[in-house]
């Protein structure tokens, strides 16, 4: 049901950051691309699996922590995927194949699908019935806000060198 103004906002600004950082997930391979390339010696198509099951992790993290989520409830379930997400993201630090890094790639992708279906549905459950469809698109901005924050963190010279400090 949806909650007070005074309630919701403080929940719908966690909804937000927790989508912001699967956007910040979702481009560090991106960004991290030239780094990886001169540290492991391979070619960029060498990555191509990662980017590939990154984006297929998501679509099977949002159909499978979506249903979950309907089932168990929204908030654990994006608690749950929110520590896949984390701990995927952590472990590529420690890869050090194109295929590892794929196979975390795709944890952290399931972990970004179930934290953007259960966040908006808990979204529109909680938003204030006046400017609900407000709080819903704030939440997903979330999303295009922490996808800038790698070209920001590359941009001041923090991972130039070094591709793990954009995971």
């Amino acid at each position: 049901p949806a909650l007070s103004e005074g309630r919701a906002v403080p929940r719908l600004l966690l909804l937000l950051l927790a989508m912001a950082s699967s956007g910040f997930v979702l481009q560090t391979l991106s960004f991290s691309l030239p780094a990886l390339v001169r540290a492991w010696g391979v070619d960029a198509p060498a990555l191509s699996a990662a980017f590939t099951l990154h984006l297929l992790g998501i679509t099977a993290g949002a159909l499978a922590f979506g249903r979950l989520g309907d089932l168990v409830g929204r908030r654990r379930v994006l608690l749950g995927a929110a520590a896949l997400q984390g701990i995927a993201t952590l472990a590529c630090v420690a890869c050090s194949s194109p295929s590892g890094l794929a196979a975390m790639r795709l944890l952290a992708g399931m972990g970004i699908g179930g934290i953007a279906a259960n966040a908006v549905a808990l979204a529109v459950d909680m938003a204030p019935r006046r400017g609900s469809s407000l709080w819903t698109t704030l939440v997903l901005s979330g999303v295009a806000v922490g996808s800038s924050l790698p070209a920001l963190v590359v941009h001041w010279g923090a991972a130039p060198m070094r591709w793990q400090l954009l995971f």
